[in-house]
């Protein structure tokens, strides 16, 4: 049986697992299967993020808040580096769609 706090590490490195594959994509991404590499990763995270909150309660999350801050401090680098390949990929879309509406008018009569 684990611990709290080994709980808690084990979606933080798990978290950090999903960081690092974020940061090797390449950029721009090209391949929907570049991102679906990480999807077992965030199913993984998922599911130990949910044990963790039925399996203890709030006065014992309390009694680990440097950890927690780490958790914290991981999750938002996700939440950025995640909104920022949003960003991004929206961007190429746009960019697509430009290029063959151009394409489109070069070669229309």
């Amino acid at each position: 049986m684990s611990t709290l706090k080994e709980d808690l590490q084990a979606i933080i490195e798990l978290t950090q697992s999903m960081l690092h594959e974020l940061e090797q994509l390449p950029r721009p991404i090209c391949e929907a299967s570049q991102i679906e590499a990480i999807n077992p990763l965030n199913r993984d995270r998922d599911v130990l993020i949910s044990q963790l909150f039925k399996n203890y309660t709030q006065d014992e999350l309390a009694t680990i808040p440097q950890d927690l801050a780490k958790f914290a401090a991981v999750d938002n680098q996700l939440i950025d580096i995640a909104n920022s390949l949003k960003q991004q990929m929206s961007q190429q879309v746009l960019n697509q769609k430009k290029n063959t509406k151009a394409a489109k008018a070069y070669k229309s009569p």
